[in-house]
């Protein structure tokens, strides 16, 4: 809905059940994914959007009118949506600015959202897109988890950790550091971990 009255496009990833395909908001809700996520026997994956779609896209906003593009993306880091884009802007005939936010979440959408403004505000694309940089610079995000188990599903830990941090009730706190998932605590309750992401939240104030 924000996407739509800020008239963001939004060019999704797949979403992989074993052999299914689906394209994330369209064929799946965040609501269905999870649901499934808890019954399903076969863990998810993702796929970048192909160089191909996102040409597609691009050559839609041109023909409806588009005099530059501000395109911002997930982490380069955590997925090849960027280099895909890159890839798809070669040739275009209006200027494509990229974004790597360097982040995830809905931590992308604060960039992309105040991009949204001053497009809309009038702003040239090349000050659109330093609104975008200039946000997704100031953006932190913090997480902590209810389960390890999906982290040791999705390969990211062994059963032996996830055994030994349930029965401590280790709750990791993760953030994002250059573009990448990082670690930065672990902690022995929810309560705590939240506790945590606050104060540390506090310590970023100016």
């Amino acid at each position: 809905a924000v996407a739509a009255e800020l008239g963001i496009t939004v060019v999704p990833l797949t979403v992989r059940f074993g052999d299914e395909e689906m394209l994330d908001g369209v064929d799946i809700t965040s609501e269905q994914f999870f649901k499934r996520l808890q019954r399903d026997p076969k863990h998810p994956t993702t796929a970048q959007p192909s160089p191909g779609q996102f040409r597609e896209v691009y050559d839609r906003l041109v023909a409806e009118g588009a005099t530059a593009i501000v395109s911002c993306h997930i982490s380069s880091k955590l997925s090849g949506t960027f280099e895909s884009a890159r890839q798809a802007s070669e040739g275009l005939s209006v200027p494509v600015h990229l974004v790597d936010s360097k982040l995830f979440s809905l931590a992308l959408a604060t960039g992309t959202i105040e991009a949204a403004k001053a497009a809309r505000n009038g702003q040239p694309a090349e000050e659109v897109k330093a609104v975008a940089d200039d946000t997704f610079r100031r953006t932190h995000v913090f997480i902590t988890l209810e389960t390890l188990e999906y982290l040791r599903r999705g390969g990211r830990l062994s059963r032996g950790q996830e055994l030994v941090g349930s029965l401590l009730k280790v709750k990791p706190i993760l953030t994002a550091e250059d573009g990448a998932v990082e670690a930065i605590g672990r902690i022995r309750t929810k309560p705590k971990a939240l506790e945590e992401i606050v104060s540390r939240v506090a310590d970023l104030r100016p």
